[in-house]
């Protein structure tokens, strides 16, 4: 492995031939500052109790690992080197918010701890750098991975340094090519993405550990993610048959996504458009550094991470607004739909639905006018190779006929062999140049063969298309149905609902009528002065607003000022009833004291004295109690007073609450009930003031609505009368008596006249009393009335707002059912467009349907043929095999023919040569027997011989010696007849004869020499047995 010195290797260089490159280096760091450690890992035990167990040789090969450090202490504690820095992923989780994770480790292990094979968390690339100690690394190129993983390709070897791998679980480990690293102090390592690697430490080591990636592998991520993200839809694929489909699917698919693997497609699609949003402000500022990318990998890094996130988008469904962020209201209306927006997703899912049914039906016509031309193209294709056929017969038939010609002019010219060549060769070359374009056109036949059967196969698959289409628009038929159904019971049920809900209505509006004219008499003295509270109401309000801010201000005061009057009263009335008992005991004890003296006699005097006294002490007393009686009366009728006017202030302040809470619109009461009452003590809270304005907004509203002048406010009710000016009762007063009688003198009339008092004290106190008891009657029947006349008022006010709120109820559902009905009439006119459009759907289904059968049946036949005609095609592609071998054969034996030929020429131009020397020699020979002839005749020699030797019987032959006239064993064809008219053998005897007769040796035979016979030639028609035999037959013809 290559070892790079950071101080020369620059950061360019180091993405371009490691990043870009994607191999393993070790990078010698200089001058790097290693800060010191100690802290609590996140581990099962604390640190100290780790370093405790490595100081005692005790931890054996306890390795702790996954040690956040940067958040324990900070990111101040070391520098990251700089070819590592541009790290998207820990810079994500730096900036995201309560973040409490990041992929930044410590790493510290004993001598012999290790780390199994693996590849590094979502594909990315990792570095690692000893601050001391020394490391093992084993290395895997991405392309040996299903070397090893075992043989159903699912788990990797777990330790690659074992002397023994089980080869039948693992069969194809032997085969990868490792890669091994030590690593020694000081020294950085990178690891690219996907690289297999295991760690072992052979020192006591602490390392540092970044997982990062950049825009250099986030491809590699993503496909990582996808492979994840397709593994949880293929594990979770059973839920769908539960009813977890659609978004709940998906969302379910991502939250299993993200404790699988640490991330999902929300998470990493944020990351994405943070680190994009940064990336294009840093291209924007131009702001480059040594840690960073050039300018033209910045580019690239953005296009990158723009089509990640087009398909993060689409498998999410997501609609980014125009800063590159999801608009919050589209993720509420993903996570929460409402009712009319899944009607229209509905509609806009039939919408949908319909054109797709469209589409499809034009695809199955197409496909329909596919087959008929496919149909057409094999029919055609058929009569081709019909034709064809006929041809290669026709051919047959002339090459059969040209066969027999050839045999023909073999058998019956085979002396003209040169003319037999000749003719030979010519039939070859014809044969030569059919066989040519046979080949050819068998050539095309098979190139059409191929079109017509990926024609066939075409047609097969568009009408498997046709197939599914024509199901789906089946079944979309079926929903679109069941939808049309669903809506026209809803339809009907919201109708009947509605029509009860009116009968419901109007009955209670019948029933509150018959109320309302029962008590139309009482309230007839009322209607005047409400209609004219009504029409003032503007003006009441502000007084009351004024009324009720002093009221407010007062009320408590007035509250807590009576109270204390009422409890003082009390306690003066229950103080005056006792000096009035004590009156009434001392009384007594007076008239038993005067009784006594009256008895007694003497003294009277001095008693009568006293008496008086006490009498006069007895008047003022009681006027002293008559006029602390008559206080009292006076206080309890202000007090009584005081609490009716609060009461009525209290109940006007709830009448106007209760009317300002009906106009605005937040009437509680219960519709239909006889005894509804407001609940207004939920909104005691609010100021009149406030009621008031929201009031005012509401007519506002209304009057919008309405298109005119604010309508009046019914129901409210009238603002109290004044109190009812009641007469004091009279005081009691006693007549000041002055004068005394001669009883009174004796001390006797006075004593009468005090019980007379007394008794006329008893009957006045009495008549008091029976006056405050009927006054108290009076009062609680009036009160009592009065609590009736304020329900009345409620429940007139009650009446009138449930009448304005049945009204706008009334209109409402009038709009409602209007616009139901309209969407009714237009979802009617749909439907039935939708019900023609089926029927003609139906109808070109039937006929779709029909002709399928019929292109079915004719494509059966057509198949049926087409099997025949195969049948006929492979009978004929043997018979053209066999031809084509048989034409191999012939240009075999055309080729031998020449080679025979040559050798023929060969050897009849050594024959000529060979019969003109003998020419020659026998024309010398000639010669001298003629001269010698000639002298023995003239010499009379001849006189002596026979008969048979005369020259008369010896035929004369030509100067010439014919062709054949060679005594050789030669295979060549003789011709017909000689110069001479004898045979050869003939013609040899006799010269041979004549040579001897004349004295001469015999005539040498010569033989011309037999070449050696091939052993492919065994068989052939030019092979010396066939040769021999023609010869023999030629010598029989001609004998």
């Amino acid at each position: 492995m290559d070892v790079e010195d950071a101080t020369t290797l620059s950061y360019d260089d180091f993405c371009t031939r490691t990043i870009l490159g994607a191999y393993s280096i070790t990078l010698k760091v200089a001058d790097g500052d290693v800060a010191e450690y100690g802290a609590e890992g996140r581990c099962t035990m604390r640190l100290a109790e780790y370093l405790d167990l490595m100081e005692n040789g005790t931890v054996g090969k306890r390795y702790l690992k996954d040690w956040h450090f940067v958040h324990a202490f900070g990111h101040d504690i070391y520098e990251t080197p700089p070819f590592f820095k541009d790290d998207w992923l820990n810079w994500w989780w730096d900036h995201k918010e309560s973040s409490e994770d990041d992929y930044r480790f410590v790493y510290m292990g004993p001598a012999g701890s290790w780390t199994p094979l693996h590849q590094d968390v979502f594909r990315s690339y990792s570095w690692s750098v000893n601050v001391c100690g020394r490391k093992e690394w084993v290395f895997y190129h991405p392309d040996e991975e299903p070397k090893l993983k075992d043989r159903f390709g699912r788990f990797v070897v777990p330790d690659v340094t074992v002397k023994y791998v089980d080869k039948e679980k693992f069969p194809r480990f032997h085969e990868a090519t490792p890669i091994h690293v030590i690593q020694e102090t000081g020294d950085a390592i990178f690891v690219p993405s996907g690289w297999y690697h295991q760690v072992k430490n052979l020192e006591d080591t602490i390392s540092i550990n970044h997982n990062w990636f950049n825009g250099y592998n986030v491809r590699e991520l993503w496909e990582f993610f996808k492979c994840e993200y397709a593994a949880v839809e293929r594990e979770l694929e059973d839920l769908k048959e539960m009813g977890l489909v659609g978004r709940e699917f998906v969302d379910q698919c991502q939250l299993v996504m993200q404790a699988n693997t640490g991330i999902n497609y929300i998470d990493f699609r944020e990351l994405l458009y943070t680190k994009a949003s940064d990336l294009l402000s840093r291209h924007e500022h131009s702001e480059n550094c040594t840690a960073t990318a050039s300018g033209k990998d910045l580019l690239v890094h953005l296009k990158y991470v723009r089509d990640i996130l087009r398909e993060l988008n689409m498998a999410l469904d997501i609609v980014d607004d125009e800063d590159g962020k999801t608009s919050s209201a589209v993720r509420s209306m993903q996570m929460e739909k409402a009712p009319q927006e899944e009607i229209e997703e509905l509609r806009q899912v039939n919408d949908e639905l319909y054109r797709e049914h469209a589409k499809e039906k034009a695809q199955m016509q197409a496909a329909v006018e596919q087959e008929r031309v496919q149909t057409a193209e094999l029919t055609q294709t058929i009569n081709v190779i019909t034709e064809e056929n006929n041809q290669w017969r026709e051919s047959y038939s002339a090459l059969e006929e040209s066969k027999r010609y050839g045999e023909e002019q073999l058998e019956s010219e085979k002396h003209e062999l040169e003319e037999q060549v000749a003719q030979l060769e010519d039939s070859v070359r014809s044969c030569t140049a059919q066989m040519v374009n046979s080949l050819a056109e068998l050539e095309r036949l098979r190139t059409s063969n191929d079109d017509h059967d990926q024609q066939e196969a075409e047609l097969q698959r568009q009408l498997d298309e046709r197939d599914e289409r024509f199901a789906q628009l089946s079944a979309e038929y079926d929903s679109l149905r069941m939808q049309y159904d669903q809506l026209q019971q809803a339809q009907e049920h919201t109708l009947r609902s509605h029509e009860d809900e009116l009968a419901t209505k109007h009955q209670e509006i019948a029933a509150k009528n018959q109320e309302v004219v029962a008590k139309q008499q009482e309230m007839a003295d009322g209607e005047n002065k409400l209609q004219t509270q009504i029409s003032t109401l503007q003006g009441q309000i502000e007084r009351l607003q004024d009324e009720l801010k002093a009221a407010s201000a007062n009320e408590d005061v007035r509250q807590v000022n009576q109270s204390a009057l009422l409890r003082r009263a009390e306690q003066q009335t229950q103080e005056t009833q006792e000096k009035l008992e004590e009156a009434n005991a001392r009384v007594k004890g007076l008239e038993e004291e005067l009784a006594l003296l009256s008895n007694a006699g003497p003294n009277s005097n001095d008693y009568a004295t006293r008496i008086r006294g006490l009498q006069q002490e007895v008047f003022a007393k009681s006027e002293q109690l008559v006029q602390q009686g008559e206080k009292h009366l006076r206080a309890a009728e202000r007090l009584d007073k005081t609490k009716t006017e609060l009461a009525q202030l209290r109940d006007e302040i709830s009448s106007v609450r209760r009317m300002l809470l009906r106009g605005i619109g937040l009437d509680t009461t219960t519709v239909g009930s006889e005894n509804a009452s407001m609940d207004d003590t939920l909104y005691q809270h609010v100021k009149l003031e406030e009621l008031v304005r929201l009031r005012l907004k509401a007519l506002e509203h209304e009057w919008q609505i309405a298109g005119g002048p604010p309508a009046s406010v019914g129901g409210s009710e009238a603002a109290s009368e004044g109190a009812q000016n009641g007469t004091d009762p009279p005081s009691c007063h006693l007549m000041n008596v002055e004068n005394f009688s001669a009883l009174d003198a004796l001390g006797l009339g006075g004593a009468g006249r005090l019980e007379r008092e007394m008794r006329v004290l008893r009957s006045r106190n009495k008549r008091l009393m029976e006056r405050t008891e009927q006054l108290e009657r009076e009062l609680d029947a009036s009160q009592v009335g009065l609590r009736d006349v304020q329900s009345m008022r409620e429940k007139v006010v009650e009446m009138v707002g449930r009448e304005r709120v049945e009204k706008e109820l009334r209109a409402k559902s009038e709009l409602t059912n209007r616009e139901l009905g309209e969407k009714v009439a237009a979802l009617s006119e749909h439907v039935e467009k939708l019900m023609v459009h089926l029927k003609h759907e139906a109808a070109a289904k039937t006929r779709a349907v029909e002709a399928q059968r019929r292109l079915d049946k004719e494509l059966l036949e057509a198949k049926d043929r087409l099997a025949t005609a195969t049948r006929k095609h492979t009978a004929q592609d043997a018979q053209v095999a066999e031809l084509e071998q048989g034409a191999r054969i012939l240009e075999d034996q055309l080729r031998l023919m020449d080679e025979k030929f040559i050798d023929v020429r060969n050897k009849l131009d050594w024959t000529r040569t060979a019969a003109r020397k003998e020419n020659k020699q026998l024309s010398s020979e000639l010669r001298s027997l003629r001269m010698k002839w000639q002298m023995a005749s003239d010499s009379g020699v001849l006189a002596g011989l026979p008969d048979w030797s005369s020259p008369s019987s010896v035929p004369k032959f030509s100067k010439k010696a014919p062709l054949g006239t060679s005594s050789s064993e030669s295979r060549l064809p003789t011709p017909k007849a000689s110069n001479n008219g004898l045979s050869p053998v003939v013609a040899a005897v006799v010269e041979d004869a004549l040579a001897i007769g004349n004295g001469g040796a015999p005539r040498i035979k010569f033989d011309i020499p037999k070449l050696p016979q091939p052993e492919a030639d065994a068989g052939t028609p030019w092979s010396d047995a066939k040769l021999s035999k023609l010869q023999r037959q030629f010598q029989d013809k001609r004998r």
